[in-house]
């Protein structure tokens, strides 16, 4: 082989190890970069967060659900007479975010009070008492969320 050669074939190994390492980046940004969509349940509207009065997104003659909207301080403004407090403070034991842009952030206290735990878009959580990011038991405490 004469040296001529061995810079080209130098070359070829290195753009060839790169294209292999390039392969292997973008499948594996495709791979985790974002966590799959679940489908919203029943009657969850379209760019809402969504509370159930019951775990599971149960709704049925005697248990209720809500799709908030917007910013909201105090879930005491939003009436719900199956609710033990009569509006929606302290009452949810399922959410799930429906937005169609960003992460619904839901707080223990009214007026944004921490602590605070984030719903990615397209995903929820049917047991609030159960297997949350902070350890804590969330149901029936949320009290106010925003967005982003």
């Amino acid at each position: 082989m004469s040296a001529r050669n061995k810079p080209t074939t130098h070359k070829r190994w290195r753009r060839g190890a790169a294209l292999v390492m390039a392969t292997i980046a973008g499948t594996l940004m495709v791979l985790i970069g974002t966590a799959p969509a679940q489908a919203a349940p029943s009657g969850c509207a379209s760019g809402a967060l969504c509370a159930w009065e019951d775990e599971n997104y149960l709704t049925n003659s005697t248990t209720v659900h809500a799709s908030f909207f917007g910013n909201n301080q105090h879930w005491s403004d939003f009436a719900q007479s199956a609710c033990q407090s009569g509006n929606w403070n302290d009452c949810a034991s399922s959410i799930f975010n429906n937005g169609t842009q960003c992460t619904a952030h839901v707080y223990w206290d009214a007026g944004f009070g921490l602590p605070r735990i984030n719903v990615p878009r397209g995903t929820g959580y049917a047991q609030l008492d159960q297997n949350m990011p902070d350890g804590r038991n969330w149901n029936d405490k949320i009290s106010s969320n925003n967005w982003c």
